[in-house]
């Protein structure tokens, strides 16, 4: 952020959330996404996304949700309100729903 403000730069944050390490699915083995055909998809890698862990765990898991949302706290609290290079957050605002490991029944 400083380096920003002293080269006049305007920055926004992406916290992208429909992925997860794979920690994630060794602590919530049960968050697996679960496909058409009713089996859970592994999570993999896929050349759009900076990690593996993709889809990500199911979004209504409480304990996924509880990561995710403990993830975005510990990100935003460093930033209050007023910090001059943060034009705006990206908050996730599409869930991924067209993963190529869709399964037709």
């Amino acid at each position: 952020m400083d380096l920003a403000q002293a080269n006049g730069l305007a920055v926004t944050l992406n916290t992208l959330t429909d992925m997860s390490p794979l920690w994630l699915f060794d602590a919530c083995p049960d968050a697996k996404q679960i496909n058409a055909s009713g089996q859970a998809i592994e999570p993999y890698t896929v050349s759009h996304r900076s990690i593996g862990g993709h889809p990500g765990p199911c979004y209504n898991h409480p304990g996924a949700l509880a990561h995710r949302q403990r993830f975005l706290r510990e990100v935003v609290e460093p930033f209050p309100g007023g910090i001059r290079p943060m034009s705006m957050w990206d908050m996730w605002n599409e869930p991924e729903q067209s993963f190529q490991a869709r399964v037709r029944t």
